[in-house]
Formats: C-alpha cells, structure tokens, sequence
C-alpha cells in the first residue's frame, strides 16, 4: 500500500476464511499497517449475506425475516 501511495481504512477492513478441510488449523491473524484485521464469520457485501461455508443460509434467513415482517 505505502509503495503505490495507497490508503487502507483498517477500521472498516474485515477477513473472512474460506476453509474447506475437515482438520482444519488455526489461522494467524492478518496485520495490516500494525492493526490487526477483525476475521468474520459472516457479512454482507454488495446486498449478499456471506458465510464462511459458502451457502445461501443467512441470504434464505434475511429474507425469510424480510418477508415476514412485511406481511
């Protein structure tokens, strides 16, 4: 980032770990500009709800509870 002049928002920077081995280690955390990156196992990104298994489950939930809350 520093050697292309770029700024990086750590504050608003997440991780999310897409693993897919059944013994799966730990992870190191990621340290970006001396800030430790904040690892999610969920978020939405761009209006779509993801997970760190890659399934549809809290899109299905987030609209399940949108619909019933209008109805």
């Amino acid at each position: 980032c520093e050697r292309n002049h770029l700024l990086l928002n750590t504050s608003k920077t997440q991780e999310m770990v897409n693993d897919f081995q059944r013994n799966t280690p730990s992870h190191s955390l990621v340290n970006i500009q001396r800030a430790d990156i904040e690892v999610m196992d969920t978020f939405k990104y761009l209006g779509v709800h993801l997970n760190s298994k890659l399934n549809w489950s809290n899109k299905t939930d987030a609209r399940y509870k949108k619909a019933k809350a209008t109805s």
